[in-house]
């Protein structure tokens, strides 16, 4: 790891690096929330099925993203499309 990364381990499936970028992992997948970080962005109304690890659906990698960072990165990504 490069300085000023910080690793938490795989049972909380996220990873900080020192420009704020989010990246949320599971089995062997990766989503991209760097650009997500925002609370007072709006997410667009797009379909593409997100399934978290706590069993919600969220409709796409906004909505994703942003119960990510809401839940204090508890949730991670099971899988893509409907749970």
């Amino acid at each position: 790891m490069g300085s000023g990364t910080v690793a938490i381990s795989p049972a909380s499936a996220l990873t900080f690096s020192a420009n704020d970028t989010l990246g949320v992992f599971s089995q062997g997948g990766q989503v991209d929330c760097s650009e997500f970080q925002d609370p007072n962005m709006f997410c667009t109304r797009e379909s593409n099925p997100h399934c978290g690890s706590d069993g919600q659906t969220y409709g796409n990698r906004c909505a994703f993203c942003k119960a990510v960072v809401k839940s204090g990165g508890k949730i991670s990504l099971k899988h893509y499309g409907k749970c």
